[in-house]
């Protein structure tokens, strides 16, 4: 019988061990974990969403504890668990199969919902079967509150029948081993974790230099040029089921994908145009920026020679790039936006010459301080003002490196 409740608890114990994991896991990056809901219709609320993001990596944290180590707390710490279980299993289905695709076109969320289909039901077993973990040791647990000692009674019956709680010495040895483990677990997963994003995201940027330079060689060797620099007009571009958008001049930075998407990549919600760095993109904007600079004449990204638009807007010929090598033709701003929050600026550009790399802040050329240009007369024009995006407004655009070596 104490074999039994040994094996019962053992399994519970692993059990409530991932749901810890998953807690510091989310504890570890509390803003990956918001962005993961964003897409969620549950969770569309901002109060709601934050108040699932403060909660509940504390409540599976806190179980987990009370389960490996109050033994008067264990029955509550797992019903506690089989509940935060049950809720996700039921959330992820209502989400995943009762509210269906979603109706806009952003690329991020479509791809986060096709993701969540493929990935549900693994999801569920996954829940019931560690719901099962628990519920097996709560059938060997009739007789009582087993203790840490009687999970070892497997091997050597040293407690007594009735059970007691764990002196403060055993307390503090769980701690320890807690501490220890997550000391040298967690710092590893999280390296792991970024080199992993790191990988994604260069696979996305080659793939976006490879396509740009098909593009340039259906058409003369231009970059991708398809806003119209008429003043007081702006550009129709269609984004899929009849849908439209109106964009200026300039947003074409981050509206390229609606217009290279299915004849370049065959998806108006290709993976590529979401950044590793970004779970989901619940917006209608991408996070690969094509450069503002491949819009106009040189001179126009000079402080001394730009005149009002529409003089100096034209498209870019790759041969007229001076370092193809250090010419982005895109960069990664949702990697550049993470990473400034670390305190470690960097972007990844997907260059000209058709290979990627991570190119940090030190490294970047100075930028034209208006950007695409002043909030006025060229309001016609522009897609943002000022240059807080690496590598869009390079001073001497085509003439000059995005970044040095």
């Amino acid at each position: 019988m104490n074999a039994i409740r040994g094996v019962a608890i053992g399994l519970a114990m692993l059990a409530s061990l991932a749901i810890g994991a998953a807690g510091i896991l989310k504890f570890l990056d509390l803003a990956a974990f918001e962005r993961s809901l964003m897409t969620w219709r549950l969770f569309s609320g901002d109060a709601v969403r934050m108040g699932v993001v403060l909660t509940i990596p504390g409540v599976e944290v806190a179980a987990a504890f009370a389960f490996l180590s109050v033994a008067r707390a264990r029955r509550a710490a797992a019903g506690v668990c089989a509940v935060l279980l049950s809720a996700f299993a039921a959330t992820y289905l209502v989400e995943a199969l009762v509210f269906g695709a979603p109706d806009c076109a952003c690329w991020g969320v479509l791809h986060q919902y096709l993701e969540m289909r493929a990935s549900g039901w693994w999801v569920v077993a996954r829940n019931a079967a560690l719901i099962a973990c628990f519920a097996i040791w709560r059938l060997a647990d009739r007789e009582g509150p087993p203790t840490l000692g009687r999970a070892v009674g497997a091997l050597e019956d040293v407690r007594s029948a009735r059970g007691r709680g764990l002196t403060l010495t055993e307390v503090l040895v769980v701690l320890v081993i807690l501490g220890v483990i997550a000391a040298v677990i967690m710092p590893s997963l999280f390296r792991g974790r970024q080199e992993a994003r790191t990988t994604a995201s260069l696979a996305n940027a080659r793939e976006h230099a490879r396509v740009f330079a098909v593009y340039a060689g259906d058409y003369s060797d231009h970059a991708p040029y398809f806003t119209r620099p008429v003043p007081g007009e702006s550009t129709v571009l269609e984004i899929g089921e009849g849908r439209v958008v109106r964009v200026r001049y300039f947003s074409a930075f981050f509206t390229w994908p609606y217009v290279l998407g299915m004849p370049y990549y065959h998806s108006r919600a290709s993976p590529a145009f979401v950044s590793a760095y970004t779970p989901v993109a619940p917006r209608e904007a991408f996070d690969y920026l094509y450069p503002c600079w491949y819009l106009a004449h040189p001179e126009y990204w000079s402080k001394t020679t730009r005149k009002p638009p529409p003089l100096q807007l034209r498209a870019t010929r790759l041969a007229d790039l001076a370092v193809p090598a250090h010419k982005a033709f895109v960069v990664d701003d949702a990697l550049w936006q993470f990473s400034t929050i670390e305190g470690q600026p960097r972007t990844i550009a997907g260059c000209a010459d058709g290979h990627a790399e991570v190119v940090m802040a030190d490294r970047l050329t100075p930028q034209h301080h208006l950007g695409d240009g002043a909030p006025e007369p060229y309001s016609d024009y522009h897609g943002h003002f000022g240059s807080y995006n690496p590598m869009l407004h390079t001073l001497g655009g085509a003439r000059s490196p995005d970044f040095t070596r």
